[in-house]
C-alpha cells in the first residue's frame, strides 16, 4: 500500500471510504452489515446515515472512529489511515483532526458545563477558549448553563453540550451518533442549524441519525439495505420516507 501522505491534500482531506465491509465472523462465514462501500465526504460538508434499526449505520460509523475494524477495505479520514492501526491514539494527541459525539456525550461530571466544552481547546493550550465555549454554547441554544454541572442537566442536554464541544473545537472531521434522539422539535433544529454552521467552517461532518429532517439539510445521505449503502445526494424528507418504507418490504 502506498504512503497515504504523499498524496494529493485534496484527496487527504476529508472522509475517504474505500471498499469497506463490515460484518461478524461466525465459524467459517461472515454475516455482512456493510459489503464493499465506498463514499467520500468533502471538507465542508454534511453526510447522513440512515436506515433502520440494525442496519448497521452506528457500526459503520464506529469504524470510522477506529473502533470497530472492518473485514476489508480502507478508510481515511483527515489525512490518517485508520486502520489496520487504530486511529485512537493518534486522534486523542490532537482532537482537532477528527471530533467524536456519541449518545452518551462523555461528558467529564468533575467540570462545569463551559469546562466540559472548552476541554480540547484547553488541552491545546487555545488562547481563546473562553469566548469559543461560550459561542457554542450559545448556537446550541444553552448559553446560560455554563457554570452549571453535567448531572445537573437533562439527557438531551448533555447531548447538545457534547456537540457544543464539537463546535467549539472545529475538528477537521466530526462524527456523530443520533444527536437529536433525545431532543424535541425546537432543540432538534437548533442542534441540526449548530450541525450545519460547524460544516460550513469546513468540517466534514457525518451523523447517524433517525431524524429524516435533519438528515434532508445533508448534501450527501447514505442509506443502508441488506448491507449495501446507497447514496442520495439533495434528497428531502419524503424521498428519504419513501427509501426507508421501500428497506422494510
Amino acid at each position: 500500500m502506498e504512503d497515504f501522505m504523499s498524496e494529493p491534500a485534496a484527496v487527504q482531506a476529508g472522509v475517504h471510504v474505500e471498499a469497506v465491509s463490515l460484518g461478524v465472523r461466525r465459524s467459517r462465514q461472515t454475516k455482512y452489515l456493510v459489503r464493499n462501500a465506498t463514499f467520500t465526504a468533502a471538507p465542508a460538508s454534511t453526510t447522513a446515515i440512515i436506515g433502520r434499526s440494525g442496519a448497521g449505520k452506528s457500526t459503520l460509523l464506529a469504524c470510522l472512529a477506529g473502533d470497530v475494524p472492518p473485514v476489508s477495505g480502507r478508510v481515511r479520514l483527515a489525512g490518517v489511515d485508520v486502520w489496520p492501526r487504530p486511529l485512537r491514539r493518534r486522534m486523542l494527541r490532537n482532537p482537532a483532526r477528527v471530533g467524536l459525539m456519541f449518545q452518551s456525550g462523555n461528558l467529564v461530571t468533575s467540570l462545569s458545563v463551559l469546562q466540559n466544552v472548552a476541554l480540547p481547546d484547553r488541552l491545546r493550550r487555545e488562547r481563546d477558549w473562553v469566548s469559543r465555549a461560550h459561542h457554542a454554547l450559545d448556537l446550541v441554544g444553552l448559553a446560560d448553563t455554563g457554570s452549571r454541572r453535567p448531572a445537573s442537566l437533562s439527557g438531551g442536554e448533555q447531548q447538545r453540550v457534547a456537540i457544543a464541544r464539537l463546535i467549539a473545537t472545529r475538528p477537521e472531521v466530526a462524527l456523530v451518533d443520533e444527536p437529536t434522539s433525545s431532543l424535541d422539535e425546537v432543540a432538534a433544529e437548533t442542534v441540526s442549524d449548530a450541525l450545519v454552521q460547524l460544516a460550513a467552517t469546513g468540517t466534514s461532518v457525518i451523523v447517524v441519525t433517525h431524524d429524516l429532517r435533519l438528515a434532508a439539510r445533508a448534501g450527501q445521505t447514505l442509506s443502508i439495505t441488506n448491507a449495501v449503502v446507497h447514496q442520495h445526494s439533495g434528497a428531502d424528507v419524503a424521498m428519504l420516507r419513501q427509501v426507508l418504507e421501500h428497506e422494510r418490504c
